[in-house]
């Protein structure tokens, strides 16, 4: 009889403070990073914004805002589906669903 040996594979798992995690429901339009008041933000290096809407929530509408002008829609995102938005001279990003919807937003850099 054979024997085989056992592997062993280390996966490190990564740093969680290089990044910031939250859920939102989205119900009319919310901001789901920043604000309409604020001044538009420059980084040294562009911050990413990741959002994620729920497997089993409704469509969305994704946008950019900078310093209290009209709000800039990007596009819609169908359940599951994801979009990274660079955060770069934006006071907000917001999102806006006529009936409901959870997303998972994650900032990094």
């Amino acid at each position: 009889m054979q024997t085989q040996s056992l592997r062993v594979f280390h996966h490190p798992m990564p740093r969680r403070d290089d990044h910031h995690d939250y859920r939102l429901r989205v119900r009319g339009t919310i901001y789901v990073w920043g604000s309409a008041n604020m001044a538009p933000i420059t980084f040294p290096n562009p911050m990413l914004l990741y959002i994620h809407n729920d497997l089993f929530g409704e469509q969305i509408t994704v946008g950019t805002q900078t310093s209290g002008g009209p709000l800039q829609p990007l596009g819609t995102l169908d359940p599951g589906e994801l979009v990274t938005i660079p955060l770069q001279g934006y006071s907000g990003v917001y999102a806006t669903c006529s009936l409901e919807s959870n997303v998972r937003c994650t900032v990094r850099p």
